[in-house]
């Protein structure tokens, strides 16, 4: 079973998306900011991450980029969503996918099986 990492300060969100995953066959792990979700990886590397860019402690930007730059998580891919209109470079981050809030059910699942 392969693990994901869900990285979300709404607790609400945060438990739709452990939902959705949970019967597509995916192990969930939780974190509410970047600083928890570097602690979780720490302690198992997942397969994928999903990771809202705007939290309070950490925000996603400012955690994808100590990611990247430790060779420990520097290939995990990463699934960013944000409500906000944000402009991330692909470049710059390397993200995987981008999703932006709302989104569908199915566009979440196909996000992460792609």
């Amino acid at each position: 079973m392969k693990t994901i990492l869900v990285v979300e300060d709404e607790q609400d969100i945060l438990l739709t998306i452990e939902l959705i995953l949970e019967p597509e066959g995916y192990e969930v792990v939780t974190a509410a900011n970047g600083r928890e979700a570097l602690a979780r990886l720490a302690e198992r590397l997942p397969a994928l991450v999903v990771m809202d860019v705007m939290m309070p402690v950490q925000n996603g930007l400012d955690t994808l980029k100590i990611m990247r730059a430790d060779a420990d998580y520097a290939e995990v891919p990463v699934l960013l969503m944000s409500a906000a209109r944000v402009q991330v470079s692909k470049e710059e981050y390397r993200w995987s996918e981008f999703l932006r809030k709302p989104f569908e059910i199915d566009e979440l699942i196909d996000a992460v099986h792609r």
